[in-house]
Protein backbone atom coordinates (compact mmCIF):
# COMPACT_ATOMS: atom_id res chain seq x y z
CA UNK A 1 0.00 0.00 0.00
CA UNK A 2 1.00 3.82 -0.61
CA UNK A 3 0.90 6.36 1.46
CA UNK A 4 -3.03 7.29 0.38
CA UNK A 5 -3.55 3.81 1.42
CA UNK A 6 -4.37 2.55 -2.29
CA UNK A 7 -2.79 -0.57 -2.86
CA UNK A 8 -0.72 -0.48 -5.59
CA UNK A 9 -0.11 -4.32 -6.39
CA UNK A 10 -4.28 -4.72 -6.69
CA UNK A 11 -4.43 -1.67 -9.65
CA UNK A 12 -1.13 -2.94 -11.40
CA UNK A 13 -2.95 -6.20 -11.59
CA UNK A 14 -5.91 -4.81 -12.72
CA UNK A 15 -4.27 -3.23 -15.40
CA UNK A 16 -3.69 -5.96 -18.35
CA UNK A 17 -6.96 -6.66 -18.10
CA UNK A 18 -8.29 -2.83 -18.66
CA UNK A 19 -6.21 -2.89 -21.21
CA UNK A 20 -7.07 -6.48 -23.22
CA UNK A 21 -10.94 -4.83 -22.28
CA UNK A 22 -10.47 -1.70 -24.01
CA UNK A 23 -8.68 -3.35 -27.06
CA UNK A 24 -11.39 -5.37 -27.57
CA UNK A 25 -13.84 -2.73 -27.52
CA UNK A 26 -11.68 -0.68 -29.76
CA UNK A 27 -11.73 -3.22 -32.58
CA UNK A 28 -15.48 -4.38 -32.13
CA UNK A 29 -16.22 -0.28 -32.67
CA UNK A 30 -14.03 0.14 -35.71
CA UNK A 31 -15.55 -3.46 -36.99
CA UNK A 32 -17.99 -3.05 -40.38
CA UNK A 33 -20.44 -5.05 -37.86
CA UNK A 34 -20.74 -2.33 -35.95
CA UNK A 35 -20.33 0.75 -38.34
CA UNK A 36 -23.00 -0.47 -40.59
CA UNK A 37 -22.76 -1.74 -44.30
CA UNK A 38 -20.18 -0.54 -46.30
CA UNK A 39 -21.39 1.06 -49.22
CA UNK A 40 -20.09 0.18 -52.84
CA UNK A 41 -18.42 3.60 -54.54
CA UNK A 42 -20.84 3.52 -57.76
CA UNK A 43 -19.70 6.89 -59.12
CA UNK A 44 -18.06 6.88 -62.57
CA UNK A 45 -18.56 6.74 -65.86
CA UNK A 46 -20.07 2.79 -66.76
CA UNK A 47 -20.29 2.06 -69.90
CA UNK A 48 -21.16 -0.84 -72.25
CA UNK A 49 -22.01 -1.86 -76.17
CA UNK A 50 -24.97 -3.56 -76.69
CA UNK A 51 -24.66 -5.92 -80.09
CA UNK A 52 -26.27 -8.05 -82.28
CA UNK A 53 -25.65 -11.83 -82.33
CA UNK A 54 -22.90 -11.21 -85.19
CA UNK A 55 -21.03 -9.41 -82.78
CA UNK A 56 -19.38 -7.17 -85.39
CA UNK A 57 -18.88 -3.84 -83.37
CA UNK A 58 -19.68 -2.02 -86.06
CA UNK A 59 -23.99 -3.33 -85.07
CA UNK A 60 -23.21 -2.36 -81.89
CA UNK A 61 -25.46 0.59 -79.31
CA UNK A 62 -23.97 1.78 -76.27
CA UNK A 63 -25.13 2.82 -73.00
CA UNK A 64 -23.80 4.59 -70.61
CA UNK A 65 -24.18 5.62 -66.99
CA UNK A 66 -22.10 9.13 -65.55
CA UNK A 67 -23.05 8.29 -61.73
CA UNK A 68 -22.13 11.14 -58.96
CA UNK A 69 -22.24 9.51 -55.02
CA UNK A 70 -23.03 11.51 -52.37
CA UNK A 71 -22.88 9.11 -48.85
CA UNK A 72 -25.69 6.83 -49.88
CA UNK A 73 -27.38 9.00 -52.61
CA UNK A 74 -26.81 8.82 -56.43
CA UNK A 75 -27.33 11.26 -59.02
CA UNK A 76 -26.73 11.31 -62.74
CA UNK A 77 -27.22 11.18 -66.38
CA UNK A 78 -26.90 8.23 -68.83
CA UNK A 79 -26.59 8.04 -72.91
CA UNK A 80 -28.32 5.25 -74.73
CA UNK A 81 -27.73 4.57 -79.18
CA UNK A 82 -28.84 2.43 -81.30
CA UNK A 83 -26.17 0.93 -83.76
CA UNK A 84 -24.11 3.87 -85.87
CA UNK A 85 -26.33 6.25 -83.23
CA UNK A 86 -28.55 5.93 -86.05
CA UNK A 87 -30.99 7.01 -82.98
CA UNK A 88 -29.69 8.61 -79.37
CA UNK A 89 -31.42 8.57 -76.34
CA UNK A 90 -29.62 10.99 -74.11
CA UNK A 91 -30.64 11.73 -70.23
CA UNK A 92 -31.18 15.09 -69.12
CA UNK A 93 -28.80 16.73 -66.03
CA UNK A 94 -30.52 14.37 -62.98
CA UNK A 95 -32.09 11.89 -64.94
CA UNK A 96 -30.96 9.28 -62.83
CA UNK A 97 -31.54 9.86 -59.16
CA UNK A 98 -31.08 6.85 -56.11
CA UNK A 99 -29.98 5.48 -52.68
CA UNK A 100 -27.43 3.31 -52.41
CA UNK A 101 -27.62 -0.20 -50.04
CA UNK A 102 -24.22 -2.13 -49.70
CA UNK A 103 -23.15 -3.02 -53.07
CA UNK A 104 -26.78 -2.45 -54.94
CA UNK A 105 -28.71 0.99 -55.79
CA UNK A 106 -32.12 1.32 -56.34
CA UNK A 107 -32.74 4.03 -59.26
CA UNK A 108 -35.29 5.67 -60.97
CA UNK A 109 -34.17 7.20 -64.39
CA UNK A 110 -35.71 8.69 -66.89
CA UNK A 111 -35.48 8.56 -70.57
CA UNK A 112 -35.53 12.06 -72.19
CA UNK A 113 -36.84 10.90 -75.20
CA UNK A 114 -39.89 9.22 -74.47
CA UNK A 115 -40.47 10.51 -71.05
CA UNK A 116 -40.77 7.17 -69.85
CA UNK A 117 -39.54 6.75 -65.81
CA UNK A 118 -38.07 3.14 -65.02
CA UNK A 119 -37.21 1.95 -62.05
CA UNK A 120 -33.79 -0.23 -61.84
CA UNK A 121 -30.65 -1.78 -59.70
CA UNK A 122 -27.09 -1.40 -60.14
CA UNK A 123 -25.30 -3.68 -58.31
CA UNK A 124 -21.41 -3.88 -57.98
CA UNK A 125 -19.35 -6.62 -58.61
CA UNK A 126 -15.60 -6.17 -58.66
CA UNK A 127 -14.91 -4.12 -61.20
CA UNK A 128 -18.23 -4.58 -63.21
CA UNK A 129 -21.61 -3.17 -62.53
CA UNK A 130 -25.06 -4.83 -63.17
CA UNK A 131 -27.78 -2.94 -64.43
CA UNK A 132 -31.20 -4.49 -64.38
CA UNK A 133 -34.76 -2.48 -65.45
CA UNK A 134 -36.84 -4.20 -62.88
CA UNK A 135 -39.93 -1.80 -63.80
CA UNK A 136 -41.67 0.97 -65.44
CA UNK A 137 -43.16 3.95 -62.95
CA UNK A 138 -44.37 5.67 -65.97
CA UNK A 139 -45.53 4.69 -69.57
CA UNK A 140 -43.72 6.35 -72.06
CA UNK A 141 -45.89 9.67 -72.60
CA UNK A 142 -44.76 10.53 -76.04
CA UNK A 143 -44.29 6.72 -77.67
CA UNK A 144 -41.24 8.05 -78.72
CA UNK A 145 -38.44 4.74 -78.28
CA UNK A 146 -35.38 5.20 -75.37
CA UNK A 147 -32.57 2.82 -75.17
CA UNK A 148 -32.13 2.56 -71.99
CA UNK A 149 -30.65 -0.73 -71.04
CA UNK A 150 -32.82 -3.49 -69.49
CA UNK A 151 -30.32 -6.17 -68.29
CA UNK A 152 -27.16 -4.87 -69.01
CA UNK A 153 -23.07 -5.97 -67.57
CA UNK A 154 -20.93 -2.62 -67.17
CA UNK A 155 -16.94 -1.49 -66.90
CA UNK A 156 -15.75 1.79 -65.82
CA UNK A 157 -14.91 4.14 -68.92
CA UNK A 158 -11.93 6.29 -68.51
CA UNK A 159 -10.93 9.05 -70.69
CA UNK A 160 -11.17 12.74 -70.97
CA UNK A 161 -14.19 13.14 -72.62
CA UNK A 162 -15.60 10.93 -69.78
CA UNK A 163 -13.83 13.04 -67.41
CA UNK A 164 -15.29 15.93 -68.59
CA UNK A 165 -18.92 14.40 -68.77
CA UNK A 166 -18.41 13.46 -64.97
CA UNK A 167 -17.43 16.71 -64.11
CA UNK A 168 -20.14 18.66 -65.34
CA UNK A 169 -23.10 15.83 -64.00
CA UNK A 170 -20.94 16.24 -60.35
CA UNK A 171 -21.89 20.09 -60.48
CA UNK A 172 -25.48 19.57 -61.98
CA UNK A 173 -26.32 16.93 -59.01
CA UNK A 174 -24.74 19.74 -56.31
CA UNK A 175 -26.95 22.64 -56.87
Amino acid sequence: MNQQGVDVRKKLSDLPSLLRASVVGLLMLSSPAWAGPRLADLSGVWGSDRCSESGQEASCGTFMLYLVQNKDRICGSYFGGRPHLSQVDEGEPRSVRGVVVGNTAVISIESSSSGAIYLATARRSGHSLRWQTVGTVKNPPFGDVDFIASDQWMKRKAGSVSAEDLARIRQECSG
